[in-house]
């Protein structure tokens, strides 16, 4: 007996001598082991509602289904379809429609039957309003300003200097047009006169009548008296 079993000990020995043996399952852990373990789901939702503000890289929301869509500043992980922001801004939503491509097979395939137009909701996010403080910025205002006022200058003075060549081209002809309307106003100032030199000797003629007509107050008080 004992033999035999010496026998058998060598050849499993010389016959399992190259085998590499390996532990072919696995540890468990703690959780795995109590009762009632489930595994945690996984919430798919957005995180941030129209008018949140978000920072650079922020997670905006989850989707099992692509439901939203990137917009203005949103970008998308292809492996989750998980939505976040690369700038820092506000979250805003919007409803577009969506212009379809009919040579895309999948187009083709899904939306050939589809009558109604198409539309996508797709999450913006806004970035923040620069504040100008910058020096750069208040010297363009100031070169602009300068610019502004040489132009208007340089207007003004072509303006004055064709009216001055204008003049001295045609300024003999303006003289004479000054020297006609002086002259009728002069004889319209002559006439005007004499009218009222006549008018005022035709006054002063009916007063002198008028004085020859009415009697004296002394001539009627002698003749009242006398015929007392």
């Amino acid at each position: 007996m004992a033999s035999f079993l010496k026998i058998k000990n060598d050849l499993f020995s010389k016959c399992l001598r190259d085998i590499n043996y390996f532990q072919s399952r696995s540890a468990k852990s703690p959780a795995m082991t109590q009762r009632g373990y489930k595994k945690k789901q996984r919430i798919f939702s957005l995180n941030k509602i129209p008018g949140d503000r978000v920072d650079e890289r922020m997670m905006i929301g989850t989707q099992k289904h692509l439901k939203y869509f990137p917009g203005y500043n949103c970008g998308i992980n292809p492996r989750d379809k998980s939505l976040y922001a690369i700038t820092a801004g506000t979250v805003y939503y919007s409803i577009e429609r969506v212009q379809l491509n009919s040579n895309n097979p999948l187009v083709q395939q899904y939306f050939v039957n589809t009558i109604q137009p198409y539309y996508n909701k797709y999450i913006h996010v806004i970035p923040d309003k620069l504040e100008n403080e910058f020096r750069l910025c208040y010297l363009i205002n100031i070169i602009m300003d300068k610019r502004k006022y040489t132009i208007m200058a340089a207007v003004t003075a072509a303006v004055f200097g064709a009216i001055g060549y204008y003049y001295y081209q045609k300024r003999d002809s303006i003289d004479e047009a000054i020297k006609k309307t002086a002259d009728t106003i002069k004889q319209q100032a002559d006439v005007v006169k004499q009218q009222t030199d006549n008018a005022q000797k035709n006054i002063q003629e009916a007063m002198k009548e008028l004085e020859k007509n009415i009697p004296d107050k002394s001539q009627k008080a002698t003749k009242l008296s006398s015929k007392k």
